[in-house]
């Protein structure tokens, strides 16, 4: 739907409002660790839609330094004034950890480069016959015949078995 058929003539009002909020990450940033703090259960939607309506999922060049200048703040707002970042970190709720996971999974440059990074080396590993790609330890085992076996993990019932 189109902003003036919802908005009228305070569209532009709007417009601008979302303008200066995109170009200020400062208050975005402490925006958001209020947010939070606030033990906000819809701190998580909040955050997606700044990062898609706000920064539209970091298309632009400008989108992107914005973004990144919004990272630059939530680390000394969030993670630097806490007692143990780590913790933060791990958990992955945190305002710092959800606007970074969607800006590195959402960058097209870093799929790109991934992509291009690491397409021989996976392709390889696929092709090569000699690595067996298993998740099943016992069934890997079984692969080998009982001299490589135990050349490679010992006698079987043994600890280093």
């Amino acid at each position: 739907v189109d902003g003036y058929k919802q908005l009228g003539f305070q569209e532009t009002a709007y417009g601008e409002f979302l303008s200066r909020l995109r170009e200020n990450p400062r208050l975005i940033a402490s925006s958001l660790v209020a947010g939070e703090k606030l033990n906000q259960e819809n701190t998580q939607s909040v955050i997606y839609t700044v990062f898609t309506s706000l920064y539209g999922n970091c298309i632009m060049q400008e989108d992107e330094s914005y973004l990144l200048q919004v990272l630059r703040y939530l680390i000394e707002f969030e993670l630097k004034e806490s007692d143990n970042p780590r913790r933060l970190l791990r958990r992955g709720t945190c305002a710092f950890s959800i606007l970074f996971k969607l800006f590195s999974e959402g960058l097209f440059s870093a799929k790109l480069f991934l992509t291009a990074t690491l397409h021989e080396p996976i392709m390889q590993l696929l092709v090569e016959d000699e690595d067996h790609l298993e998740t099943d330890p016992n069934k890997l085992i079984d692969r080998f015949s009982p001299l490589q076996q135990e050349k490679l993990f010992g006698e079987k019932g043994s600890e280093r078995f």
